[in-house]
């Protein structure tokens, strides 16, 4: 819920993301594990993102996370939180800057490198979406070099609307981009015009703020978007009657246009206590009509959309975490507190709940936090970031660089490799290079 309340503050000034909350399931089976032969077939083991139109769901998370990672068939990109892509090749297991330009600085609008943010890979090709003059209304593509920034389309449905109402990082499935504009979800064509959007889910009433604008309002306003073959999922946060919220997921059919909703966070008496017990769960990854959750101070669980079934995958010790999943794979990055930053350890199972291995994370000094990017060939990749120190000195303050660096975790071995990332520090300012 930290991260949560941090990133709707941060997307206010650089558009960036976050995910939403839901509701609950009935089943008769909440207490029993999954049987031996519950495996990663059952998970998608089959990625078929690799077609390169389909929604890449191994590179979308839905922790808080700064980065947009997306695949390539030579390798990954991601954003920094100054706006810049940066690029891992797969093979060389080399980092750069996305931009080629001779003698660039990389450090205004004009590098090669710079989307701002929501970056995806479709087709062959970048698309980023830009927030000049409204959030997320204008979609750009860019070759996988960096080179020839084009402009797509613009997703303004109303030019006396307020796109800043609700939340959502926009994606690309199939030939089509699903968005969020004040407070209603749509579908348009990939390089439509925007009359051309049909709505999916939404609606808006008019409330006077206290400045005296006129903005719309939806009854949930927080979206995370997910395509899993012919359907589109988004998980928001719906408020109850008694006033609370709560995690619920919606599955928008695109062969019928039918929406409904296919779960909701579970209750205290299916599942027991966990940190945010009724309101939200910690990393959740949905393929082949089940969706896998984790429960941080609880268990690992799957529920079957259809039916609503939900089984325990594996009792989990640990005393907090988030859950990070991959088409193989789910990875706890085990912590000591709720807001899950300091990570101790990771413990990585398959999806019938088998430990394949725990990765103590003793190595890392105790100042340190870390970003999720993605997992890939059984491979965590992860940003490092070292505190910022404070202090007087002959009077003045100070205060010294959060300074950042790039790792992956071998899943397998447990061997953690710096890939000698430029090195960035964060300042009052943003990301800069470290000349």
């Amino acid at each position: 819920m930290v991260k949560r309340i941090l990133m709707i503050l941060f997307a206010v000034t650089l558009a960036l993301s976050l995910t939403a909350c839901g509701s609950s399931s009935n089943n008769d089976n909440a207490n029993t594990e999954t049987s031996e032969d519950a495996n990663l077939s059952s998970a998608g083991n089959e990625d078929s993102s690799s077609s390169g139109t389909d929604f890449q769901k191994n590179m979308a998370q839905t922790q808080v996370s700064f980065t947009y990672p997306c695949e390539s068939e030579d390798g990954y990109y991601f954003v920094g939180s100054n706006g810049y892509v940066y690029y891992i090749d797969k093979a060389t297991e080399s980092t750069t800057i996305l931009c080629g330009k001779p003698e660039c600085s990389h450090n205004d609008e004009d590098c090669n490198a710079y989307a701002g943010t929501a970056l995806t890979c479709y087709d062959g090709k970048l698309y980023y979406f830009s927030d000049s003059g409204s959030s997320w209304t204008q979609v750009y593509s860019m070759n996988l070099d960096g080179t020839d920034h084009t402009l797509v389309q613009t997703l303004d449905i109303d030019s006396a609307g307020d796109s800043y109402v609700g939340y959502a990082e926009p994606i690309i499935h199939r030939g089509m981009v699903y968005f969020l504009y004040s407070a209603v979800l749509y579908a348009v064509p990939l390089g439509a015009d925007a009359s051309e959007a049909t709505a999916i889910y939404g609606e808006t009433t008019e409330a006077e703020t206290s400045g005296g604008a006129v903005i719309s309002l939806g009854n949930e306003q927080d979206y995370t978007l997910w395509a899993d073959q012919d359907t589109i999922y988004f998980m928001t946060n719906v408020q109850q009657t008694d006033g609370t919220w709560k995690d619920t997921l919606f599955a928008y059919d695109t062969q019928t246009d039918e929406v409904a909703q296919v779960w909701e966070v579970p209750k205290k008496s299916e599942v027991g206590e966990w940190d945010t017990t009724d309101v939200e769960v910690n990393g959740w990854y949905v393929s082949d009509g089940y969706i896998y959750f984790y429960l941080s101070g609880g268990d690992l669980w799957r529920s079957e959309l259809s039916s609503g079934t939900i089984e325990k995958i594996k009792s989990v010790s640990a005393a907090h975490g988030y859950a990070y999943f991959s088409n193989d794979c789910i990875v706890i990055a085990e912590s000591a507190t709720e807001d899950y930053e300091l990570w101790q350890s990771l413990l990585v199972y398959d999806y019938s709940g088998e430990l394949l291995n725990e990765i103590p994370l003793d190595s890392f000094e105790d100042t340190y936090s870390e970003e999720e990017l993605f997992i890939s060939d059984g491979q965590l990749y992860f940003i490092w970031s070292g505190s910022a120190t404070s202090g007087t000195e002959n009077g003045m303050s100070f205060s010294s660089p959060t300074a950042y660096a790039l790792y992956t975790i071998d899943l397998t071995s447990g061997e953690l490799t710096n890939l000698h990332w430029t090195d960035v520090y964060y300042d009052s300012i943003g990301w800069a290079t470290v000349e």
